[in-house]
């Protein structure tokens, strides 16, 4: 059993998550200290970019990786150019629980892999 266990771990650490994460551990903790903070504030920079006009009244920035992706890429390229070694994807608000009352739910798993 613990084999398989072992084998089983070993498989997951070779796919490209686990690569990604084995990059941050040796990257950004080591360079950290062993504390990375990720606070993206993605939406409120959207917002302020796009104006006030381009969120969901009750979805917020639900909707921006598809009605504003010029200014979601525009939010992450000024947090690297910034010095951000990571950024956090514009997901906060891409859920079936804040999309669906937004009357976007059907697009929920989307907004949440592609968008």
């Amino acid at each position: 059993k613990r084999d398989a266990v072992q084998q089983a771990l070993t498989s997951a650490e070779e796919n490209e998550p686990w690569r990604r994460w084995r990059w941050v551990e040796k990257t950004l903790l080591a360079k950290a200290g062993a504390c990375v903070v990720l606070d993206g504030a993605t939406g409120t920079e959207i917002e302020r970019l796009a104006g006030p006009e381009s969120m969901n009244k009750k979805g917020w920035s639900c909707n921006c990786n598809f009605t504003y992706p010029e200014i979601v890429s525009e939010v992450h390229r000024k947090y690297f150019e910034a010095g951000a070694d990571v950024v956090t994807a514009n997901t906060y608000a891409t859920n079936a629980n804040i999309m669906g009352p937004a009357g976007l739910g059907n697009l929920a798993e989307r907004a949440t892999t592609q968008g």
